[in-house]
């Protein structure tokens, strides 16, 4: 009975691993987004119907063809990225992350701004006015250099119509933090207090051309307290929403661009999927004059990693974007207990390993109370066999004389599967954590193993492999990792059952085929919890 138990919360497990990276679950469905009752966001309701009128009227922008609009390049440089902000917008022209590259060797810095289609900016403002207008531009600095000591630093934007009329943002930039604050302030002149413009900010992004598991690439947005992470496709190119959005952003596997508004009302975003793989995120900000204090709004701009110490700093709930699932409670924990290893040896395949020790001896006590629970049956294995096959036409009678030879030799059948069953979440959580963790992104362990977020691969062919992802070579560690499976599943108790014994031996050759494209990371966790349970079975067998 505990062995077909065992094999099944095995088996459970191995499917529920490969569901999960073949069809891995889709978002809660749109319609289900809480919105706030009518009665209480009249005015987003308000500013909807204000946008869709605007549309209709001959409006300009700082983005339209034909608005004369000086161009001038700031670069801001700061210890964690570099930034070109263009006057014309203003617009994000170049946003490099210092710490993040897009290859192995590590020769070009990630760049946020270009990420997307060369035809649009992946971040601008647009202000839209019921007039045309020309500009003139004045900026305070020219460029910026914040060095780790720095203070934070604003930057003063300018745009000047004809009329005197002004729109100023005002950007400022820390050294420390990928977070921008910035407060748009409208001044009217007296022959213009009746304008009404609105201003509109702009994201646009590729659509994900793959799905990654356990990470959601597209669109997100945090409202009423909780995350949305929105699939724009075909059937259903567009979605809007109406109310306080803490925050809309446009996030990949790695990274995130945000626009963090901090709940503030009235707020209207619009989100569309448009021509090719370019989808589009647009945020109406304000309609300035009414319900505006003094014409000024202050937001904020997140660049940078889906890193949680970093979105934790910028606030806003920003880390709830790191999503492991119903496993946050406990794959945030063992994430934070890796980056603390990682601070002191420097090595994150080293800090898998720690944390992997770590892991087993909490559930030291568990693993041994298992095994001693399957010697034990293993023992009364022919007795069980007896029963069975003399009460075989007889059901309840079998139960009840199986029940007594329990308590005779004082074995609780299931006492074995429990302790397995209770570290199943941990696995899970750890299978996220280190499938889709910018920590192992390109991060280094050992001569052929560069990149801990990819497939472990010793030389490179130029030939196919069956069931394997490029690039093609030898998985060293996948293949290890399967050794040792099969010299625990050698060493386990084995099962009465013959066809059962088969099929557990099976499970190690199961695994390393299903590993085989798994990032190293992974591959690593698992291959020194074996290692660690040999060494634990073989303790236990001595012992006893």
């Amino acid at each position: 009975m505990e062995k077909r138990v065992l094999l099944a919360i095995v088996l459970s497990f191995v499917i529920l691993v490969v569901w999960s990276y073949f069809f891995s679950p889709q978002p809660p469905p749109q319609t289900e987004l809480k919105q706030v009752p009518v009665e209480e966001n009249k005015a987003a309701i308000d500013t909807k119907e204000k946008v869709e009128q605007e549309k209709k009227e001959k409006g300009v922008s700082h983005s339209t063809p034909g608005i004369e609009l000086p161009q001038k390049d700031i670069l801001v440089d700061t210890p964690l990225y570099s930034m070109v902000l263009t006057t014309n917008g203003p617009a994000i022209k170049e946003f490099k992350l210092k710490h993040y590259h897009t290859t192995v060797d590590k020769k070009e810095m990630v760049d946020l701004a270009k990420m997307v289609s060369k035809s649009v900016q992946h971040l601008a403002w647009k202000l839209t006015w019921n007039q045309s207008t020309k500009f003139e531009v004045h900026v305070d600095k020219d460029s910026i250099k914040l060095e780790k000591e720095s203070n934070q630093t604003t930057l003063n934007l300018e745009y000047v119509t004809e009329n005197m009329d002004k729109i100023v943002h005002t950007f400022t930039f820390y050294p420390n933090s990928y977070k921008i604050d910035v407060a748009s302030k409208l001044i009217l002149s007296e022959t213009n207090k009746n304008v009404r413009p609105r201003l509109d900010l702009t994201i646009y992004g590729d659509e994900p051309k793959s799905k990654s598991y356990g990470s959601h690439s597209g669109f997100a947005l945090y409202m009423n307290k909780s995350l949305t992470e929105v699939e724009l496709s075909e059937k259903k190119p567009t979605f809007e929403v109406n109310g306080p959005v803490q925050y809309l952003a446009f996030e990949s596997t790695y990274f995130v661009t945000s626009l963090i508004l901090n709940e503030q009302s009235p707020s209207y975003i619009a989100l569309k999927k448009e021509k090719g793989n370019l989808i589009k995120g647009e945020a109406n900000l304000i309609t300035f004059g009414e319900n505006l204090p003094k014409g000024e709004i202050t937001y904020a701009l997140y660049l940078g990693p889906k890193d949680l110490v970093h979105l934790k700093v910028a606030g806003s709930n920003m880390d709830e974007l790191v999503n492991f699932g119903w496993t946050n409670f406990i794959a945030k924990p063992l994430l934070y207990g890796m980056k603390f290893c990682n601070d002191y040896v420097k090595n994150y395949g080293v800090s898998i390993i720690i944390l992997t020790i770590f892991v087993k001896i909490i559930f030291w006590p568990l693993s041994n109370k298992s095994y001693k629970s399957m010697k034990e049956m293993q023992k009364i294995q022919p007795l069980l066999m007896k029963i069975r096959e003399k009460y075989k036409n007889d059901k309840e009678q079998m139960n009840r004389e199986l029940m007594q030879l329990y308590r005779t030799y004082k074995i609780n059948p299931m006492s074995g599967c429990l302790p397995i069953v209770v570290q199943i979440p941990v696995f899970f959580a750890l299978y996220k954590v280190l499938s889709v963790s910018i920590e192992l992104r390109y991060a280094p362990f050992i001569w052929w193993i560069k990149d801990l977020s990819a497939p472990d691969r010793l030389f490179e062919f130029s030939f196919s492999i069956p069931l394997m992802d490029p690039p093609y070579g030898i998985p060293i560690l996948t293949l290890l990792m399967g050794a040792s499976m099969f010299i625990q599943q050698k060493m386990s108790p084995s099962p009465g059952d013959p066809t059962q014994a088969k099929v557990m031996l099976l499970l190690p050759v199961i695994f390393t085929f299903m590993f085989i494209n798994f990032p190293s990371g992974l591959v690593l966790y698992w291959f020194v919890n074996n290692i660690l349970s040999i060494g634990q079975q073989y303790y236990i067998q001595k012992k006893m």
